[in-house]
């Protein structure tokens, strides 16, 4: 059967069952299943215990699930050799919500029972563990991760990992991949840095950190050097990759050793003193600490790193799965969808070592390719497609294992899907329509029309296995007579530039009315042209409604107008910040109004777009807009790239009231305009004699009694001899209190 995703309140009946039952006879929970013993652990360990959280707590501290909130640092490795799941559960902690979801319940009970959701193999599955755990004889300490301090959520996944697995040592070596995938449903892509060019990767990782997607990467084994002695890496260890961005020129990438400690000794680590300038400090959030996390250089990443892992993690996306049985090295099924919807679909395979490919098409002529994974088999325990944008309706699942690999055959395998909306189906049963197309159609993917040209019949893309007849190219399913519409075999001629039979070519057969070859192009035509159309999204909700009418905004204030005192009062009440409650799924919504190409960023001439998306005034007067404009892309851009990614919008748009930001904007307008009243010809900067009317306008006003000379230390923040406008709203702000007002 198809299994949705649980909700939140559906989950976890086991583990209320079993509460139930500890309550009734008072007695702690003992897993019978996954016993303290050897037997859990996967061989015999000499000088190991087994005790109870409470019995290792520090300072006989009480256990707890969480402590002080979830942090990537809570996390340490022990004796186990499973830093690929550790790392998979460090990128996880960057957002503690993630960590809290895979727990059913989040307050400790005395029983000493946990319950963890997973998603092992694509089948969600609710893992009851207790709290023993293998420790040292000595110290009385946990042998494999820990946490930091009293708190149990580290060494509970790792168990309940373990268990599903069955045992502690069967989760040694592994893949990154695999554990995002079983600990989230959702799906995975591996990158391999040989395989791929310097501008893809870079493409890639920025891409997917703009997106804020999880990300971790290995180190490589093919060296004989001691890395960890020489640059401070560990060969064939799993690092978390936090982010990658541009600074000043410079490609950088911020990584974590699950560890905790031990870091990279090379240029940017962190006591590399000669690239960490104030600014990078600032703009990077350095901490010079020994916690594993640190900074190094593209180029230096790309040496010894041998490839990454990609998670994609939406808000109110939806996961279904289906246990299927791959029998065939081709194997077709029916995917079903209610509403048009975008999704990914992932096959689970049992056997990392078998290669295997996914592809979905039309069920109906001219079976469009509508995407799919690589072209290349991948041998992989989790292979997932790319995005592909569905209507509603009924479609072919192709999923191929390379034939190499067929001895193995059959194999038990898992697809998922992860969509924006539920209600997607798959099943092994084929009707009419997709039995005629599994008898026809092969591998295929919307990049093969590139790669291989389009059909002469459907004008798709076709496939490696498509025919050539004199020069022009056909799927093998659209070798028809154009004017008849019989299916051509051996026998192939040309009448009017098109494929015939011989009896059309020669006038044997005489056909009335519209040829059958053109019937088949209009029905494709429209086919493509419905599998082509796009949602539009819709505006959200949340978009203030408080912005300025076209009366107002066509009436712009003069500089005369102006009470700078007055003004300044609206400047800083108006940059007050406070934290709205608004889901990411929600800011995410409104950012992909303006981000139209997917890119995942926002350029400084696109910042006009989402304040008037957000309903936000902007002044007609260009200069006074460019101003504004100009001061949010500052405020936005905290890394100084010249561009916001979602991650800066989404802090900015959090942390700020929009109905106090529209009253910013106002306030911004007169700002500028009274700004620009002091700035000589078509610069957007005051100095010389410009700067002292400036001054003496400000001591009129009496907001404040400082000297010019002190005036100018004050109000020019990068000492340039001259004031530009985003330095005179910072004064103000900064200036402005009302007690300079000698209230």
């Amino acid at each position: 059967m198809y299994t949705k995703q649980k909700k939140a309140d559906d989950s976890g009946k086991a583990m209320k069952e079993l509460l139930k039952k500890l309550e009734s006879k008072d007695e702690h929970f003992k897993d019978k299943d996954f016993p303290a013993s050897d037997k859990s652990i996967g061989r015999a360990m000499r000088d190991v215990v087994w005790l109870r959280a409470k019995e290792f707590a520090e300072g006989g501290e009480e256990p707890k699930l969480f402590c002080d909130g979830i942090e990537p640092n809570d996390i340490r490795q022990g004796s186990l050799g499973d830093c690929y799941f550790l790392s998979s559960l460090s990128v996880l902690a960057e957002k503690p919500e993630r960590i809290k979801e895979l727990f059913c319940h989040h307050i400790p009970n005395k029983y000493g029972a946990y319950c963890v959701t997973m998603y092992c193999d694509g089948v969600r599955t609710d893992v009851l563990v207790d709290d023993y755990f293998p420790c040292d004889v000595q110290t009385r300490k946990p042998v494999f991760s820990h946490g930091n301090g009293p708190e149990l959520w580290v060494l509970l996944l790792e168990k309940a990992y373990a268990k599903l697995h069955g045992s502690y040592m069967k989760i040694e070596s592994g893949s990154a991949a695999a554990a995002l995938s079983d600990l989230t449903g959702g799906p995975c892509f591996i990158g391999k840095v040989a395989e791929i060019s310097d501008d893809e990767i870079w493409a890639t990782l920025t891409l997917h950190d703009r997106l804020d997607h999880v990300m971790c990467c290995n180190v490589t084994d093919a060296t004989d050097r001691d890395l960890e002695k020489e640059v401070g890496l560990i060969k064939k260890h799993a690092y978390a990759l936090l982010d990658a961005r541009e600074f000043r020129g410079n490609k950088l990438i911020h990584v974590r050793n699950p560890w905790g400690k031990t870091e990279w000794k090379g240029k940017w680590s962190d006591s590399d003193s000669a690239s960490w300038t104030k600014e990078a400090k600032r703009a990077l959030h350095y901490v010079d600490a020994d916690d594993g996390s640190f900074w190094m250089a593209y180029e230096d990443w790309k040496k010894y790193f041998e490839n990454f892992t990609v998670l994609i993690l939406e808000d109110g996306w939806e996961f279904a799965s289906e246990a299927i049985t791959a029998s065939s090295a081709v194997n077709y099924f029916t995917l079903t969808t209610k509403e048009q919807t975008d999704l990914f679909l992932t096959a689970h395979v049992p056997d990392s070592d078998v290669g295997s490919r996914l592809c979905i098409l039309g069920v109906q002529k001219p079976y469009i390719a509508l995407g799919g994974t690589k072209d290349s088999f991948m041998a992989s325990s989790v292979v997932s497609t790319d995005r592909i944008r569905l209507p509603a309706g009924k479609f072919l699942v192709l999923f191929e294992i390379f034939k190499e690999h067929a001895s193995k055959l059959p194999l038990k395998v898992a697809l998922s899907s992860y969509a924006t909306s539920d209600g997607i189906t798959i099943s092994s049963e084929l009707d009419e329509a997709a039995q005629a197309a599994s008898k026809v159609v092969t591998f295929s993917l919307p990049s093969y029309a590139k790669k291989y040209g389009e059909c002469e019949t459907c004008h798709t893309g076709l496939n490696p296995s498509h025919f050539t007849v004199k020069g022009k190219k056909y799927h093998k399913y659209c070798m028809q007579c154009y004017f008849c519409g019989d299916k051509l075999t051996n026998s192939v001629t040309f009448k009017d530039d098109h494929i015939s039979c011989k009896d059309c070519a020669t006038g044997k057969k005489k056909i009335e009315g519209e040829p059958a070859g053109a019937k088949l192009e209009a029905e494709m035509k429209k086919a493509r042209e419905d599998l082509a159309k796009e949602r539009v999204p819709k505006m959200p909700e949340i978009v203030a409604k408080h912005h300025q009418s076209e009366e107002e905004r066509a009436k712009p204030v003069s500089a005369e107008e102006i009470d700078l005192k007055a003004l300044c009062k609206e400047q800083k009440k108006a940059a007050k910040k406070v934290r709205q409650k608004i889901t990411d799924a929600d800011i995410r919504r409104v950012f992909s109004i303006v981000d139209v190409d997917g890119s995942g960023s926002v350029e400084t001439k696109e910042i006009g777009d989402l304040i008037i998306v957000l309903g936000l005034p902007l002044s007609v007067l260009p200069k006074v807009k460019e101003l504004q404009l100009q001061y949010v892309m500052e405020e936005l851009d905290s890394d100084g790239s010249g561009e916001v990614d979602f991650k800066e919008f989404r802090y900015w748009f959090k942390h700020t009231d929009l109905k106090l930001f529209s009253k910013r904007m106002t306030s911004l307008e007169k700002s500028a305009v009274y700004f620009l009243s002091f700035v000589k010809g078509d610069k957007q900067e005051v100095s010389g004699e410009e700067l002292k009317k400036l001054h003496a306008a400000i001591v009129e006003a009496k907001l404040t009694k400082e000297s010019y000379e002190k005036f100018i230390k004050a109000i020019d923040g990068d000492n340039s001899g001259t004031v530009s406008f985003t330095e005179f709203i910072g004064w103000m702000d900064k200036q402005c209190r009302l007690s300079l007002f000698g209230k």
